[in-house]
C-alpha cells in the first residue's frame, strides 16, 4: 500500500524543461505514482508486439487476395520509374515504394511490406516520444491506443497509402522536434527541416504538422526560448531543399498536379459555407476520435473503482511538459484547419485530413486514463485492442476475399481472366490507355508485358498507323479519355467503341467486372 506522499509524486521534472535540461526530451522515465504502474512487461515486449502485428498484416495481404484495391494500384503504376512528380498527390510515397520494388520483386509482398513497415514505425515512433516522459508500462499501452483510430486501424489497412506516410512522418517530426530539435542537440534544426520537407513530400496536408509544433511552442513560456531564429531558418531552407524539384515539376504540369483541387469543394458562398465547412470539420473530429472517447470513458467509469487508492481527492499536478506540447500542438493544428475553412470556403472535410495533428489525441488521452484508474485500466485497454485487432484481422480477411453480398471485394476481381481476353483480340496494340488508375495498375500486376498506360500519363503518343486501345471500368470515362488523350498527345481524338470485356468474380459468379473497351483514332478534327 502508498502513502499519499508516494502518489503525490510528480511524473516528470518540470524544472528541467523550464531550465533547459535535456533530461526532459532524454529516453529516462520519470518516476510515477505507485498506483499508476501501468503493464508491467519488459520494455522489448512492446516494440516486438507492435512489429508481430504488422508482420501478421503483412502476410494477410499477401494471400489473402489476387488483386488491387484503389491505392495500391495507383502505386503501383506510377511506381514503375523515378520521377519528380507522378500525378495529383507528392512523389515520395512512389519513390519509396520504387525503392521497395527493386528490393523486393513480389509486387503484392512489396506494397504490403512498405504500408505496414510505415504503420508500425507510427506505433514506435509514438512509443518513443512518449517513453521520453513515461516509463514503458504507461507509454506501451498509451501508443498502442493509436489502434483505436478507424483510419489508422482499419482505413489504413483496407486501402490509403500517401495518408499512411503523412501520418508517418508527423510521428517521426514530433519525435524529432521534441528529442532532438528542443533538446539543444546539433543538428537538431537541420532534422527538423528535412522531416518536414519529406512531409510536405508525403501529403500536402503534413503542412499543418510542423506550424502546429512552432505555435504550440510558441505559446508556452518554458519551451518559448527554444525557438532560435537562426534555427527556424536552418529548418526553412532544408525543406526548402527538398521540396524543390518536385515543387518545379508541380508548375510545371499543373494540370496534373492540382487535378484533385476540386476535392476540396471550395465555395465563396459567405456563412453558409463556412458553416457547413465547420459541420464537416467537427464530423470528421468526432469520426476520428468517437471510438476511443467511448471505450475511455467505459474504461474511466469501471476503473476509478478498482484503484487500490482513489486518485480524485490528491492535489493535481501540473501536466508533463510533452503533455502540454502535444495537446496545444492538437489544439493549433485544429484551429489551423478551422481558419483555413473560414478563408478558403471549403464545404466538405475529409477525416483523413486531420489525422496527422490528431492522431496523438488517443495516446495523450490514454497516459491520463491510466493516472486515474491504475494497472487495472491500463490492462484493460491493452485487452480491448487486443480484441479489436483480433476482430480486424478477420474482417479485412473477409474483405479481402470475399467483399459484400452483391459487392464483391475489388481484390477479388477476375482481372487476369479480363487480361487475356484482351491480349487474345489485341494482340498488336501499341498502347493500351486503361482508366481508372485501379484498372490499369491490376492489368500491370497480371500482364507486366503489355504496354498498359493510364489517360493522366499516357507517354508520347505512338507511330502513326500503331493501334492504341481505349479501356474503361467504373462508369463511361469515354469522354475523359478523349479529353484527357487529346491534351497529353495535342492531336484530335475519336473512340470507336468495340466489344466489352466481362468476366465473373470468382466468390461471387452472378457478378461481372465490366470493362468498355474502344479503339482509339487520332488526328481527328475537332
Amino acid at each position: 500500500m502508498t502513502s499519499p506522499g508516494e502518489h503525490g509524486t510528480r511524473w516528470t521534472s518540470f524544472a528541467a524543461v523550464a531550465t533547459g535540461s535535456r533530461a526532459a526530451a532524454s529516453g529516462t522515465a520519470r518516476p510515477v505514482p505507485a498506483a499508476v504502474t501501468g503493464v508491467r512487461w519488459p520494455e522489448l515486449n512492446w516494440p516486438l508486439v507492435i512489429c508481430a502485428y504488422f508482420a501478421l498484416q503483412v502476410l494477410l495481404r499477401r494471400f489473402a487476395a489476387g488483386s488491387l484495391t484503389l491505392d495500391e494500384a495507383e502505386m503501383l503504376l506510377w511506381s514503375r520509374h523515378l520521377a519528380w512528380g507522378y500525378g495529383s498527390q507528392p512523389p515520395l510515397y512512389s519513390w519509396l515504394q520504387w525503392l521497395s520494388f527493386q528490393i523486393v520483386p513480389d509486387t503484392l509482398l512489396s506494397l504490403a511490406l512498405l504500408k505496414n513497415l510505415l504503420l508500425a514505425t507510427i506505433y514506435l515512433a509514438v512509443f518513443r516520444l512518449l517513453r521520453s516522459e513515461y516509463p514503458a508500462r504507461i507509454a506501451g499501452p498509451a501508443a498502442l491506443t493509436l489502434f483505436l483510430l478507424p483510419q489508422i486501424s482499419w482505413e489504413s489497412q483496407r486501402d490509403l497509402t500517401h495518408s499512411v506516410l503523412v501520418v508517418t512522418l508527423a510521428a517521426g517530426t514530433t519525435l524529432a522536434f521534441w528529442t532532438c530539435t528542443l533538446a539543444g542537440r546539433r543538428g537538431g534544426w537541420l532534422l527538423f527541416g528535412l522531416l518536414a520537407g519529406l512531409g510536405l513530400l508525403s501529403k500536402v496536408n503534413f503542412a499543418l504538422v510542423p506550424f502546429s509544433l512552432l505555435l504550440a511552442t510558441a505559446s508556452l513560456p518554458d519551451l518559448r526560448s527554444r525557438l532560435h531564429p537562426g534555427g527556424l531558418a536552418i529548418a526553412l531552407l532544408a525543406a526548402a531543399a527538398v521540396i524543390a524539384m518536385p515543387t518545379w515539376w508541380a508548375f510545371a504540369h499543373p494540370e496534373i498536379a492540382f487535378s484533385s483541387v476540386a476535392k476540396l469543394n471550395l465555395s465563396d458562398s459567405g456563412g453558409g459555407a463556412i458553416l457547413s465547412g465547420m459541420a464537416s470539420l467537427a464530423e470528421g473530429i468526432a469520426s476520428l476520435l468517437g471510438l476511443p472517447a467511448v471505450i475511455f470513458g467505459v474504461i474511466f467509469a469501471l476503473g476509478r473503482r478498482r484503484v487500490d487508492r482513489p486518485l480524485s481527492g490528491l492535489r493535481p499536478e501540473p501536466a508533463a511538459p510533452l503533455a502540454r506540447l502535444l495537446l496545444r500542438t492538437i489544439i493549433a493544428g485544429i484551429a489551423l484547419v478551422a481558419i483555413g475553412i473560414a478563408l478558403g470556403g471549403m464545404t466538405d472535410f475529409r477525416d483523413r485530413w486531420l489525422t496527422p495533428v490528431v492522431y496523438l489525441a488517443a495516446p495523450l488521452a490514454a497516459v491520463s486514463l491510466i493516472g486515474v484508474t491504475g494497472a487495472w485500466g491500463a490492462r484493460a485497454l491493452v485487452r480491448t485492442i487486443a480484441v479489436l485487432a483480433a476482430v480486424v484481422i478477420v474482417v479485412l480477411t473477409v474483405h479481402f476475399r470475399y467483399g459484400k453480398p452483391g459487392k464483391p471485394s475489388l481484390t477479388g476481381a477476375p482481372v487476369a481472366a479480363i487480361a487475356a481476353d484482351l491480349a487474345s483480340r489485341h494482340p498488336g496494340a501499341a498502347r493500351i490507355v486503361a482508366e481508372p488508375a485501379w484498372l490499369a495498375g491490376n492489368l500491370v500486376l497480371v500482364r507486366p508485358d503489355l504496354p498498359i498506360v493510364s489517360a493522366t500519363v499516357p507517354g508520347a503518343p505512338p507511330a502513326a498507323g500503331e493501334e492504341v486501345v481505349a479501356l474503361w471500368w467504373n462508369g463511361d470515362r469515354s469522354q475523359r479519355i478523349i479529353e484527357t488523350l487529346g491534351q497529353r498527345w495535342n492531336t484530335g481524338i475519336a473512340l470507336t467503341p468495340s466489344e466489352p470485356f466481362s468476366a465473373p468474380f470468382p466468390m461471387q459468379p452472378d457478378v461481372a467486372l465490366e470493362i468498355g473497351a474502344a479503339v482509339v483514332a487520332r488526328g481527328v478534327a475537332p
